[in-house]
């Protein structure tokens, strides 16, 4: 209800007095923007650390079905890749493989919802063949654990789920060793991008606070 009311007010409004009320609360406006900007600096100095990690796959294929039509096998080739590589990107957006990672390395309660199983690790397919997979955790140690807990479940379906006809898996998955950093925030830009933050709620509260003034009665 109160929205709407705003909503209207809003709409009624003209250009001139919405100027003349920024105006006349300028300075709580401009206080309010730089007690959110100085908070926000603070609070991200005192956020829980956190890691990020990045990934990198290869996909690789192993063993070929014997064919007449070797013309076209380096393109076949690649194009099965690419189809592979997409199919590995998809894993790693289930829930139910992003469970199995977890609970490899030992962290299956790290994961409280279905949407944080979606949202766990960030898969882009940068070319037909290679993978970047990112991802954050509370300690370097725990992101290696991970990263080695990812690597070996990928390794494991990619084998089982494509097979020559002499069992032979098609694609094999090999990784780089993890890249691992500290999350960081930027004093200024987290000042600024608080500073914007307070001025919009400034804002919000000046018009707020005109609106039912002139509607108290």
């Amino acid at each position: 209800m109160i929205w709407c009311l705003r909503f209207e007010f809003f709409k009624t409004m003209t250009f001139f007095a919405f100027i003349k009320i920024i105006n006349r609360n300028k300075i709580k406006i401009i206080a309010i923007a730089l007690v959110v900007g100085i908070l926000s600096v603070l609070i991200a100095q005192f956020l829980p650390a956190k890691y990020d990690a990045s990934v990198a796959l290869n996909v690789i294929r192993v063993n070929r079905e014997e064919t007449g039509d070797y013309q076209y096998d380096g393109f076949y080739a690649i194009q099965a890749s690419n189809l592979f590589a997409e199919t590995i990107v998809s894993w790693l957006e289930t829930p139910a493989v992003v469970k199995e990672i977890y609970e490899q390395s030992g962290k299956k309660d790290a994961i409280a919802s279905l949407s944080d199983f979606a949202g766990a690790f960030k898969a882009k397919k940068l070319s037909s063949q290679n993978i970047t997979v990112k991802f954050s955790s509370k300690t370097e140690e725990e992101a290696k654990i991970l990263s080695s807990s990812l690597v070996s479940v990928v390794g494991k379906k990619s084998q089982a789920s494509l097979e020559t006809s002499k069992k032979e898996a098609v694609f094999e998955v090999k990784s780089a060793d993890p890249v691992i950093v500290k999350r960081t925030y930027d004093a200024a830009m987290t000042f600024f991008a608080g500073l914007i933050t307070g001025l919009v709620l400034g804002i919000l509260w000046a018009t707020g606070k005109n609106y039912f003034y002139e509607n108290r009665n």
